[in-house]
């Protein structure tokens, strides 16, 4: 049976019409699906009995569960999130004064294959569903309001997995959450992370997809990110420019470029000169990121002195530029650590 988060909400009205049930059973029913995200029929206490008994029939509800927690000195906790068919993500809660963010992953897996990151071992498995996705922010939800007494305020989509490849539950996903019928976080507050896949940025533009995008970029020249992010091969620079410039155009939304500091390859005057080049392109900002090592990974963090001499040739060059913290690094959950 199909899981009924994951079907369109046309075809939940033409379930409900069918069944001569009133139509403002929908948004009942929608109600219980995402902002309370039951994990059973019977919980829907408005719906009446025979309606439960009908959608049991026809449908069923997300599997999902808790695997493991692990929490590091800095406050951030780290689930293992396993799905019906035992596959399994990380997902992050990272709360801080003003705001808690969850971190939460697209695919199980990731066919980007980029060198700089340990999801890259695990290979691709598969794309998780709309649900799937939403049900790693529930379960990180409640982690907040039982142990910190706070809700998520901020949620970033930069987890497992490229989400551009699962271009249409991602997109789903996002507008969902930011709906009255689902958590009504501010799409202000959401962010998308991508390496950048032009075609599929130029269809969140189109689709007004309620996010902010940011691009994994790391590199300004398409000779060095060839070297780090295999799709770049596919999708070069000037190609992610055009679209950007395009996504820009129709939402009038400022870029994030995230840049990983890699010792000795992407550090230098030069490269952070090509980075000021390029960000003049279009309206957008930079995240300077610190490299998060893993078991087996080729590159080595930049040394603060040249962190922050790369930084100065950003601010000099007029760039909006920050230096991110990384959160989590002692329980493998800063950023480009996640691997099951």
């Amino acid at each position: 049976m199909k899981d009924i988060r994951n079907i369109p909400k046309k075809e939940l009205e033409a379930f409900i019409k069918e069944n001569k049930a009133p139509m403002f059973r929908v948004q009942q029913i929608e109600n219980w699906l995402w902002r309370n995200f039951v994990g059973s029929f019977d919980e829907m206490l408005n719906i009446p009995a025979q309606l439960r008994t009908l959608l049991k029939k026809h449908y069923t509800l997300t599997v999902f569960q808790t695997e493991k927690i692990s929490e590091s000195p800095d406050g951030t906790l780290k689930v293992l999130v396993s799905f019906y068919d035992k596959a399994m993500v990380e997902a992050v809660l990272i709360p801080e004064s003003q705001r808690v963010t969850v971190c939460i992953s697209t695919q199980v897996g990731c066919p980007g294959a980029c060198a700089f990151c340990a999801t890259a071992s695990m290979g691709f498995k598969r794309n998780l569903t709309k649900a799937e996705i939403y049900a790693q922010v529930m379960l990180l939800q409640e982690i907040a309001e039982s142990r910190l007494n706070r809700s998520i305020s901020n949620v970033v989509i930069m987890g497992m997995g490229e989400p551009l490849l699962n271009y249409n539950a991602v997109a789903d996903f996002c507008n969902m959450i930011s709906s009255e019928n689902g958590l009504h976080i501010s799409a202000q507050k959401i962010t998308l992370s991508s390496v950048g896949i032009p075609e599929k940025i130029e269809r969140m533009a189109d689709d007004n997809v309620r996010c902010k995008l940011a691009i994994s970029l790391h590199a300004a020249t398409n000779e060095k990110r060839d070297k780090i992010i295999p799709l770049n091969k596919k999708h070069p620079l000037p190609q992610l420019m055009k679209s950007l410039n395009y996504y820009y155009s129709i939402s009038h939304k400022e870029i994030t470029f995230e840049y990983l500091l890699l010792k000795g390859f992407n550090d230098s005057r030069e490269d952070a000169e090509a980075l000021v080049k390029l960000c003049r392109k279009v309206p957008s900002k930079v995240n300077l990121i610190a490299f998060n090592s893993f078991p087996g990974a080729n590159y080595e963090r930049s040394p603060d002195l040249v962190m922050s001499d790369f930084m100065a040739v950003l601010e000099a060059g007029r760039i909006n530029v920050r230096l991110r913290k990384s959160r989590g690094g002692s329980i493998n959950a800063a950023c480009g650590q996640l691997l099951h």
